[in-house]
């Protein structure tokens, strides 16, 4: 009995510290609940999870920018790379018309900005202006040589010498006149500097390379045209004055087509008249003439001949000689008759109709506007320039 008794002593003796281990005390779970962790059933305990203050934010990506472009497609090469060949050979023009071309095929700042080069080579300010004032915002070409920083400081270059260039300002200054019964108030006079990019007149001064320039004016009633000189590194005022005679022109006109009327009326009347009396007194005068030729005594005197009586022949004669005179004044007269109608519809056709022609021809005159301007363009992305 005491040999049992010792033997399971003993065994007690060392299951108490494996009991401990397994089963954590107080202390412990205290630990664990400020750290976060729970205890499970069974005593096993959860990994503790790691604070928010303490979580490690993994790195993000770069935003990629907003202008971000890429590369030009097959026929945007193509066309650029003609664009470049019409520039080296001058041919400005064809240069400008294949860069629009492109343009409107996708956007790029390298494009713009060899718009605004061949724009100043061709001495159109506003346009130049315009096209290099896009390259900042232009989505960028994916190119190693043309990068974006190139770009824009060889705009920068451009801006600087295209000032020098477009070294005279012109102000407009625009006003309508108009007639008792219109109001032109709210009408703005829309304006295009040598045949270029048309704008609304506005205070503001637009660019413009020294010498003789010419502007069309046009409003909803009229189209004016003002030659000028600028003046290199000055402010040039142009007045620009449109007078709504609108009424009056409506009624030239119909006093126009009223005397157009009356003039083909007589031209004709005349000329008819003109073809008929010459025609007439040159019938007239053929047959007496022909009768006066036979009749003539000196030439036909048959005093031989039995009953012939020089006398009445000779009075034939006179008579026949009065007659061809008178065929000859008659074609004369139907002459005038006949030049007068012909004067008359000459007139109608040049004069009457030339100035019909020129008031309602000034009332839908067209104008040329740039494809790469925005109607709302000279709001204008040049102010900062100016």
């Amino acid at each position: 009995m005491k040999k049992l008794s010792l033997i399971l002593a003993l065994m007690a003796g060392l299951m108490l510290p494996l009991t401990a281990v397994a089963k954590p005390d107080s202390t412990s779970k205290r630990s664990d609940r400020k750290r976060g962790g729970k205890t499970g059933k069974g005593g096993d305990t959860k990994t503790p999870k790691t604070p928010e203050t303490e979580k490690v934010s993994e790195p993000q990506p770069a935003p990629e920018p907003e202008n971000k472009g890429g590369k030009m497609t097959n026929e945007q090469i193509k066309l650029n790379n003609e664009a470049k060949a019409a520039v080296e050979k001058s041919d400005f023009k064809k240069a400008e018309r294949l860069f629009v071309a492109l343009l409107e095929l996708g956007e790029f700042n390298a494009v713009w900005y060899q718009l605004g080069n061949t724009y100043a080579r061709e001495d159109k300010c506003i346009e130049a202006y315009d096209a290099y004032s896009r390259v900042a915002n232009a989505p960028i070409l994916d190119d190693d040589v043309l990068t974006p920083d190139l770009i824009q400081s060889a705009t920068q270059k451009g801006i600087a010498k295209l000032d020098e260039q477009c070294s005279a300002k012109i102000v407009y200054n625009c006003k309508i006149e108009a007639g008792k019964d219109s109001d032109r108030s709210n009408e703005t006079i829309m304006l295009s500097m040598d045949g270029g990019v048309e704008f609304p007149c506005s205070s503001k001064p637009v660019p413009a390379v020294p010498g003789e320039h010419s502007v069309y004016a046009r409003a909803s009633f009229k189209v004016d045209t003002i030659a000028f000189n600028a003046i290199a590194n000055q402010r040039n005022n142009v007045d620009v004055v449109l007078v709504d005679d609108s009424a009056w022109v409506e009624a030239r006109k119909e006093e126009l087509k009223k005397k157009s009327t009356l003039f083909k009326a007589l031209g004709y009347s005349f000329l008819g008249v003109g073809v008929a009396v010459g025609t007439t007194a040159g019938v007239l005068a053929y047959y007496y003439y022909n009768d006066y030729i036979q009749v003539d005594p000196k030439k036909n005197n048959n005093s031989d001949v039995d009953g012939y009586d020089y006398d009445k022949q000779k009075e034939r004669y006179d008579k026949d000689k009065k007659m061809i005179n008178v065929g000859y004044g008659l074609i004369a007269a139907g002459g005038a008759i006949g030049i007068t109608g012909i004067i008359l519809l000459i007139v109608d056709a040049v004069k009457i109709q030339g100035e019909l022609k020129e008031l309602e021809s000034g009332q839908n005159k067209a104008f040329y506007i740039s494809p790469t301007l925005s109607p709302e363009f000279s709001g204008l992305s040049l102010t900062a320039t100016f």
